[in-house]
């Protein structure tokens, strides 16, 4: 599976590909701490979306073409330390727009949406049902966040796990602040825009979490081409 890049592929390397799936990277710029950068979300996203699409199986014969990510997202819990935030029409409009351009273009077969904010998880469900059911169209998201909730980690925001996974994806951190104690507990949670940087459930390893992020972005790709061929 030929993997392109939006930042440095031509529309000559596209048309070289019959069909292709665009891997959308959808990020927040926010407050995460003293020891993050207040855009690591995005960053995330574009380097995983990247990574994920690179570790992919020979599936069959479609590109795989990473965007640029969509920077800003739904984050109001952070306005009071920073953030900069899109109103959720206006991240669902932007989502419909894309897949709408999208599909008018040569060889497209579907939009994968790869979602590094939890405050974008409902848009992005909305946007997923409305695509599939409204638009007849191919779409999928792979929101690492609720996936890690489902194995677990309740909560997570600048969390030590969320360092680990920018570190292991190359993306440069900052600052020095400790969070190897930031535990956090539900009640925490119900307040957590006061609460800072933290997390609380199980406490889920690097490896575990990239072998399901890999799974879930590999049966994704499935689902849009099955569903493609219907």
């Amino acid at each position: 599976m030929k993997v392109l890049n939006a930042s440095i592929s031509t529309s000559v390397d596209l048309h070289e590909c019959r069909e292709y799936i665009a891997v959308l990277p959808l990020g927040s710029v926010e407050y995460h701490g003293e020891h993050l950068p207040i855009a690591i979300d995005s960053l995330i996203a574009l380097r995983l979306a990247e990574e994920l699409s690179e570790r992919l199986d020979v599936i069959d014969d479609v590109c795989m073409l990473v965007l640029q990510p969509i920077n800003y997202g739904f984050s109001v819990e952070w306005s009071d330390l920073f953030s900069v935030s899109l109103r959720p029409e206006t991240l669902l409009n932007v989502l419909r727009d894309l897949h709408s351009s999208l599909s008018k273009t040569r060889g497209f077969k579907g939009l994968l949406i790869l979602n590094a904010h939890g405050g974008n998880t409902s848009i992005v469900d909305v946007f997923i049902r409305e695509a599939t059911f409204i638009l007849r169209s191919r779409a999928a998201a792979v929101d690492i966040w609720k996936l890690a909730k489902q194995l677990g980690l309740e909560y997570c925001h600048a969390c030590p796990l969320e360092v680990e996974l920018a570190k292991y994806l190359g993306v440069e951190t900052y600052g020095g602040g400790d969070v190897s104690e930031a535990r956090l507990s539900p009640k925490d949670y119900i307040a957590y825009a006061s609460a800072g940087p933290g997390c609380f459930g199980k406490e889920l390893g690097l490896g575990e979490f990239m072998d399901s992020l890999i799974n879930a972005f590999r049966e994704a790709v499935k689902h849009i081409i099955k569903t493609s061929q219907h």
